[in-house]
């Protein structure tokens, strides 16, 4: 809608858009792994590394379209060199900045990395606790998961709620943490449910030819925009989860 308010009121300007996929922490500036606030895929990550989950609602083989941050800026950087002049013809230009067409990770990948990374380095909570993570958990369909909740936390809720009534509110903390699970399961779920079931690829032909522009003046290493040259498993634990852990925990 935003960008309809500015194609309508543009006049004769030029209108360059960006469009970014998941934004995760960044890749190597200012320094690797900083990130502010929690978005789509640090959600998942913060509720597992912290004992809340185990289990997502998500197509293992589904693509998980992340681009580091500052990957983005480079390439805010690189789009404003590239028509500062006004040079191009077209009034309307739209860069995807995405890893969707070239070697995303998956959903399975993901999955793996955030089991190996805790089982390494285990969070130890406020208390002192060191939380043990176990494998999580992806369910495909809708029905696997709900049984799910409905065998592992819903029938047992109902149980604790009546033995904590008849003891005189004995367990109130572990009937309020176990309905928070249950609560957190089903809203991750709904919300993020198109980007866990996501196949498709965002066109980056002009991302690509906006690459090769800043090639062709030298500018391709300072404004790196490129997600080919991330190794995603090697980023994943030894930068975006880690940072996520200092920054978001």
């Amino acid at each position: 809608m935003g960008e309809m308010i500015l194609g309508h009121l543009k006049e004769k300007l030029q209108l360059v858009i960006i469009r970014p996929t998941i934004i995760t922490s960044t890749y190597k500036e200012p320094f690797p792994g900083w990130i502010e606030g929690v978005r789509a895929l640090d959600a998942f990550i913060l509720a597992y590394g912290k004992g809340v989950l185990n289990f997502f609602y998500g197509n293992p083989d589904s693509k998980l379209d992340t681009i580091p941050g500052d990957l983005v800026v480079n390439a805010i950087f690189a789009a404003i060199l590239a028509h500062e002049n006004n040079q191009c013809s077209q009034q309307v230009l739209i860069y995807h900045i995405s890893s969707s067409s070239r070697g995303p990770p998956r959903n399975s990948d993901i999955k793996h990395f955030m089991f190996h990374y805790f089982t390494k380095n285990p969070w130890i909570n406020k208390d002192g606790k060191t939380i043990k993570v176990t494998k999580p958990i992806l369910f495909s369909n809708i029905s696997s998961f709900r049984r799910h909740i409905s065998i592992h936390y819903s029938l047992l809720l109902k149980m604790l709620k009546f033995v904590n009534l008849v003891s005189f509110h004995r367990f109130d903390k572990t009937y309020e943490n176990m309905k928070m699970k249950m609560s957190k399961a089903i809203r991750l779920s709904e919300l993020y449910e198109p980007y866990m079931f996501f196949y498709e690829s965002f066109d980056d032909v002009n991302t690509e030819k906006l690459r090769l522009t800043m090639k062709e003046i030298n500018l391709d290493e300072v404004l790196n925009f490129d997600p080919r040259c991330i190794n995603w498993e090697d980023y994943f634990m030894n930068t975006h989860i880690p940072g996520s852990v200092r920054y978001l925990f």
